[in-house]
């Protein structure tokens, strides 16, 4: 038989006798391991939230979670990851089972520490973990997390950690999650409804519109993007969680970079993860006045017609 790795445990009077609704169990779980993954992608490229999908497959394989066992009584499940196998034959913990680690330690750091994060916690882990709040208010009291390890760097061969995901640590991730600022955060999209006036934008995001502001620097390269997919750089400020998503209120673009062209204009990934912006020279494919004239767009034209002391009847002389 397979010895759990990670065992969550279920306390509350909604369990009892070693009964729990399926419901529950599944929201909890699907919690862990959307957390586990997510730890899992801070591993991989520094950010649990990116976009670029280069490892996925990866990720997928090291940090899915097999269930192993269950145990009668208060509820306990028990997980190993997906690739499980070589680490009890080795001795060396496994890159999923440094993640259910972190994962363990992180919600207990945040227990007694409140005000502090393990550096695998970012914004997108928090965001997995606030799925979980919903049980606290259907008769579940804690979710014990407990990892048992045949080998630990920090405590040597079998070790055992635990803590527990109980209302108040949910409360401190939820406040959390209201306060946060993603300083380098990326979407891809389509760029529409642009404001000149105001300098915002709509990107939209499987037909889910986000908020954006973008700098005067950046007004051309607007124009040359609108209704074409593009991918934004810059700074966002969330909304909310819904545990799975995390909605953004608005993002703050610092450099754009149409799908088109192959490389980023105006930004490097590496850079942005460095914290640090570099200006460069955007080269977009070119685009007709009639074209833009043919894609509906008049009032943003006629704003940015404006601007530049004409009207519309500018960009019709110009074809």
């Amino acid at each position: 038989m397979v010895k759990p790795i990670l065992t969550v445990k279920l306390e509350g009077d909604e369990v009892e006798g070693g009964r729990i609704p399926v419901n529950e169990l599944a929201l909890v779980l699907k919690s862990i391991q959307l957390s586990v993954k997510r730890i899992g992608q801070v591993i991989a490229e520094g950010q649990s939230h990116s976009t670029s999908g280069r490892h996925k497959a990866k990720i997928d394989n090291e940090y899915g979670l097999d269930v192993v066992a269950f145990e009668p009584g208060s509820f306990v499940t028990g997980l190993v990851p997906h690739s499980y196998g070589a680490s009890q034959q080795t001795l060396i913990e496994s890159a999923g089972e440094a993640a259910m680690r972190m994962l363990v330690d992180g919600v207990g750091t945040i227990k007694l520490e409140p005000e502090t994060l393990v550096k695998a916690f970012d914004i997108g882990v928090l965001s997995a973990l606030s799925a979980i709040s919903p049980v606290f208010d259907r008769g579940i009291n804690g979710v014990v997390l407990s990892y048992n390890d045949a080998y630990s760097p920090s405590t040597g061969p079998f070790s055992s950690i635990s803590s527990t995901l109980d209302r108040q640590v949910a409360t401190t991730i939820n406040r959390k999650l209201g306060e946060t600022l993603i300083p380098n955060h990326r979407i891809s999209g389509v760029l529409r409804e642009v404001n000149f006036e105001h300098n915002t934008c709509q990107i939209y995001v499987k037909r889910q519109p986000v908020s954006c502001s973008f700098p005067l620097n950046l007004k051309d390269d607007i124009l040359k993007a609108i209704e074409m997919p593009v991918t934004v750089y810059g700074e966002a400020k969330l909304l909310g969680s819904s545990g799975r998503n995390i909605k953004i209120k608005v993002m703050d673009i610092q450099a754009i970079e149409v799908a088109e062209v192959s490389q980023p204009s105006a930004v490097t990934t590496d850079i942005l993860q460095a914290g640090q912006l570099q200006a460069g020279s955007p080269t977009y494919n070119s685009i007709s006045a009639e074209e833009l004239l043919s894609s509906g767009l008049f009032g943003v034209l006629q704003e940015y017609a404006a601007e530049i002391g004409d009207s519309v009847d500018f960009i019709r002389g110009s074809r």
